[in-house]
C-alpha cells in the first residue's frame, strides 16, 4: 500500500532513571518524564480498584439477569409485567457489558495470543459501521491488503478500531469523512510518539483519521486517562479510549496522536509486525459489535 501520511521520525533518547534523579536531563525533559511515570502509576491503580469492583459487580449483575431471565419465562402475554422484565433484562445486559469492558481495562482477564490478520479485522468493523453510519457521514478507506499479521487477540483488536471510529464519527455531528488506513512500515530505531514508545522493528500502522471538532492540547493529554470524557453525562463512560491504550500497549505498540480544534484528529497505533503465516491467523468473527 502507498504511504499515504507523512510519517514523522522522532528519535528519542534512551531514559535511565539514575539520571533522572542525578539531573542529567533538562528540567523540562524531567518534568515530562516524571509526569508519565505519574500517569502510568495512576492507570496502574485505577485499573486495580477497577478490576476488584468490577468482579464484585459481575455477580451482582448475573444474579439480576438470571432472575429476570426467569421472570420473563413465568410470565405469559403480553402483560406490563413482561415489559418490566424486557427492561430488566436489557439494563441488567447493558451492565453486565460494562461490566466486562473495565475488566478488559483493567486486564484482569487473559488475552489470546494468537496470529491475527488485522487487514481483515478492520475490514469487518468497518463492515459493521456501515450499517449504523450518520448519512452525512462517510468512510474512504485504503486498499487493506491481506494479510497483514501480527500476534494478539482479534476481538481485542476490533475494539480498538470501532473505538476509534466511534469516536470519530461522534467528533463529526454535523457530517465530514472518516479516513482509515492501514499499512506496513519500518521502524529503523528507537521512536518517541505522543502516547508510547517503539522499538526498531517492523509495524503495521492503522491510522484513524476524521474532520472533526479535534482536540486543544490540554484533552489531548488525557484522552487516554481512565474515566476521562468530554462527552455529556451519560454519553459515555470514558473507558473507551482508556481500553485502546491498554491493548495497543499490551501489545508492544503505540499511538501518536495529532489534533487541532476545527480541524480534526489523527490516530496513528502501531502493532508489531509478525511473519506467521496466514493459514494460522484468526479474525474477530462474531466480535461483539459494542463499543465503549
Amino acid at each position: 500500500m502507498r504511504n499515504l501520511v507523512h510519517e514523522r521520525n522522532m528519535p528519542a533518547p534512551v531514559v535511565n532513571s539514575r539520571d533522572i534523579v542525578k539531573g542529567r536531563y533538562p528540567r523540562s525533559g524531567r518534568e515530562r518524564i516524571k509526569h508519565r511515570l505519574r500517569q502510568a502509576e495512576k492507570m496502574e491503580a485505577v485499573g486495580r480498584v477497577a478490576g476488584g469492583i468490577a468482579h464484585d459487580l459481575f455477580n451482582v449483575f448475573t444474579i439480576i439477569f438470571l432472575n429476570g431471565e426467569m421472570l420473563f419465562e413465568e410470565v405469559s402475554g403480553h402483560s406490563s409485567l413482561k415489559r418490566y422484565a424486557q427492561h430488566v433484562l436489557a439494563a441488567a445486559n447493558r451492565g453486565r457489558d460494562l461490566v466486562a469492558q473495565i475488566l478488559a481495562f483493567s486486564r484482569t482477564q487473559p488475552n489470546k495470543r494468537d496470529p491475527v490478520d488485522l487487514a481483515s479485522v478492520v475490514a469487518e468493523a468497518l463492515e459493521l459501521l456501515q450499517g449504523s453510519l450518520p448519512a452525512a457521514i462517510r468512510i474512504e478507506a485504503g486498499d487493506l491488503e491481506s494479510p497483514l499479521v501480527m500476534i494478539g487477540d482479534a476481538t481485542q483488536l476490533h475494539r480498538v478500531v470501532m473505538n476509534l471510529c466511534t469516536n470519530a464519527i461522534q467528533a463529526m455531528p454535523g457530517g465530514g469523512t472518516l479516513r482509515v488506513m492501514l499499512e506496513q512500515t519500518e521502524v529503523t530505531g528507537e521512536r518517541a510518539l505522543s502516547h508510547g514508545r517503539l522499538e526498531r522493528g517492523r509495524y503495521i500502522r492503522l491510522i484513524v483519521e476524521d474532520n472533526g471538532s479535534g482536540m486543544d492540547e490540554s484533552t489531548r493529554s488525557r484522552i487516554f486517562e481512565p474515566f476521562f470524557t468530554t462527552k455529556d453525562v451519560g454519553q459515555g463512560t470514558g473507558l473507551g479510549l482508556s481500553l485502546v491504550y491498554a491493548i495497543v500497549t499490551d501489545s508492544g505498540g503505540g499511538i501518536d496522536v495529532t489534533s487541532a480544534l476545527q480541524r480534526g484528529s489523527m490516530f496513528t497505533v502501531y502493532l508489531k509486525h509478525s511473519e506467521a503465516t496466514l493459514a494460522a491467523a484468526q479474525t474477530c468473527g462474531a466480535a461483539p459489535r459494542s463499543t465503549l
